[in-house]
Order: C-alpha cells, then structure tokens, then sequence
C-alpha cells in the first residue's frame, strides 16, 4: 500500500504542475492579447 500511495502523491504532484503551468500560460496567453 505503501508503494501505491508513493506513487499517486508523485502522479498528483506532476499533474498539478502541468494544471499551473497551462494556467499560467493561459494567463499570459490573454495579457499579451489584451495589451496588443
């Protein structure tokens, strides 16, 4: 069981990296849409 929840906290950390990364290239994807 040990190994299991290992491995979920590591897939739950790196898919909530790419859910900041994209809102944060969204982000930025509308500010430089706004200011052009």
């Amino acid at each position: 069981m040990r190994i299991i929840r290992k491995i979920f906290k590591a897939v739950a950390d790196f898919v909530a990296e790419i859910v900041v990364g994209a809102i944060a290239l969204i982000i930025i994807a509308v500010l430089i849409n706004f200011f052009t």
